[in-house]
């Protein structure tokens, strides 16, 4: 089975009943969280990751062996999820962090539509009745571990001792792969994810002040939405992400990655706004009159215009041209997170999409907006989200 036949199954699913409740199991690095995320975006559906239910290492019984998941709370997730889920009620369940072994919040997955249970153990026995479909995600063991080994970098010896261990004796014991549904194997995949953000609101962008690269922080508004945007991609894995380095777009980066401590954020001029000279900090009607003439030149030539003392359409977009091939070139096969601004964004998002046949109309990219781009082998081969604003419903 591949990815698109599961996707045409759910599809199929969801048309036919209220829930849909998939179980994702499978072999670390074969991209269980990245498949469940995805899933979970294009059906507006909910993830809950058996992250969320280890035990406190203090609560573990270290007499059993690695395949008895002796770290995993179980009863929790009966309670907190598998039970309110088969009554057809929505399920609550709280956080637990290994980082500081203790609940930091909650989440809740609704009674209806698409509820995707990911992680390891996923098909573990204690829990495996509750699902309508489960898919196991395997992959070749050279490529997992080249994977392992780019994603926890100096970690990586660590989870081979400590981990591993448990995956194959949890494998060997239940094997989960041969109970699944449907097996999909990963190892021929590549394909490398870029969420682009436009920062979030400015006293300038509410006053209608043209910006450009006159550098202002984010209003109070825009703080609210960049958190809610944190809290939406709290469960997502960003490896890598980059800002521009004016400050609204900075800080729109640090409010959205809070709780990501693993995720370095890499501030590059690359992913500034267009330079607007004079106009910058003023005001957009006063420059309208006063920079007739070159509004009216941007009829004709939008991307050869200059604004006094700025930068033109064209070499905005050489700059991320640039910036878009250095992070391909960089990070293969993983998920990317770039906060810029919303001139740059949309000329990124129309030149990809007519390099790659996609018929993407110009975008006018709403604060904090989340567009979601798939790339294969340096290709955009598919555009799942644009300008999407639904976690400030």
């Amino acid at each position: 089975m591949t990815k698109d036949d599961l996707k045409e199954k759910i599809s199929e699913a969801l048309l036919l009943t209220e829930r849909f409740i998939l179980g994702i199991d499978g072999m670390a690095g074969s991209g269980k969280s990245r498949l469940a995320v995805d899933l979970a975006e294009r059906y507006h559906g909910k993830v809950i990751r058996l992250d969320h239910f280890y035990l406190p290492v203090d609560k573990r019984d270290r007499k059993d062996g690695a395949e008895a998941a002796s770290h995993m709370d179980f009863a929790r997730f009966r309670s907190e999820v598998l039970e309110p889920l088969r009554q057809g009620q929505p399920a609550t369940h709280r956080v637990f962090s290994c980082q500081s072994q203790s609940f930091v919040g909650e989440r809740e997955a609704g009674s209806s539509g698409l509820i995707v249970i990911e992680g390891s153990y996923a098909l573990h026995p204690a829990i495996a009745s509750l699902y309508d479909a489960t898919v196991f995600l395997t992959v070749d063991r050279a490529v997992q571990e080249a994977r392992l080994k780019a994603r926890e970098g100096d970690y990586y010896p660590v989870f081979e001792a400590e981990w591993l261990p448990r995956e194959k004796a949890y494998h060997a014991r239940f094997q989960p792969e041969q109970k699944a549904d449907y097996v999909i194997d990963t190892s021929q995949d590549e394909e490398t994810v870029l969420y682009l953000v436009r920062h979030g609101v400015t006293s300038g962008n509410i006053d209608r002040i043209i910006q450009g690269q006159f550098d202002v922080p984010l209003a109070a508004e825009g703080m609210a939405q960049a958190e809610k945007l944190g809290t939406r991609l709290l469960d997502y894995r960003i490896d890598h992400a980059y800002t521009s380095d004016l400050q609204r777009a900075n800080e729109t980066a640090r409010l959205i990655l809070e709780a990501h401590d693993e995720t370095k954020i890499v501030a590059t001029k690359l992913l500034r706004e267009i330079d607007m000279g004079e106009m910058q900090g003023q005001k957009y009607d006063y420059c309208r009159e006063r920079y007739a003439d070159v509004f009216e030149q941007l009829k004709d030539d939008p991307m050869g215009v200059r604004s006094p003392g700025g930068e033109t359409g064209d070499e905005v977009l050489a700059r991320g041209k640039t910036f878009l091939k250095k992070i391909l070139s960089e990070h293969k096969n993983e998920v990317l997170l770039a906060v810029s601004h919303g001139y740059i964004l949309n000329l990124i998002l129309q030149s990809l999409s007519s390099d790659f046949g996609f018929d993407t109309p110009p975008t006018v990219f709403a604060n904090t907006a989340l567009t979601k781009l798939i790339f294969s082998h340096d290709r955009l081969v598919e555009i799942p989200l644009i300008n999407d604003t639904s976690h400030l419903d």
